[in-house]
């Protein structure tokens, strides 16, 4: 399914934050675009280990893009290969519960702390 895929939490449209005080901040210079190609969230996606290497090998070909999920999913448009909704793989603070532990894959803003608490919740 992934041979040609990347997995995880995927946007297929969205526009680039042109607030200066944004972590995600991209001036008309970086990226004159009025949208963004379709990317993976960073916070953790899956793919083959031949579209990393092709990934690998194309990105040296790329401008440089200081956000590494856009930057890939320059990547992987370039190529020509398509980006793959996965449940589990989320972008929000999720709390730590048995349903957490049994089914999310990646969420934002967990500490170190509540990972150690998920890893060991019995369940």
């Amino acid at each position: 399914v992934l041979q040609r895929s990347v997995g995880g939490f995927c946007v297929l449209s969205a526009s680039p934050i042109r607030d200066k005080g944004s972590k995600w901040y991209a001036s008309e210079k970086m990226y004159p675009h009025r949208k963004y190609p379709g990317y993976c969230s960073g916070t953790g996606y899956v793919t083959s280990m031949f579209v990393t290497r092709r990934v690998f090998e194309i990105s040296k070909h790329l401008p440089f893009f200081h956000l590494e999920d856009i930057f890939v999913g320059l990547c992987i448009n370039k190529l020509g290969y398509t980006f793959t909704r996965i449940g589990g793989f989320s972008t929000n603070f999720i709390p730590i519960s048995c349903s957490y532990k049994q089914s999310i894959i990646t969420s934002h803003g967990v500490s170190p702390k509540q990972m150690r608490q998920a890893w060991d919740l019995k369940c």
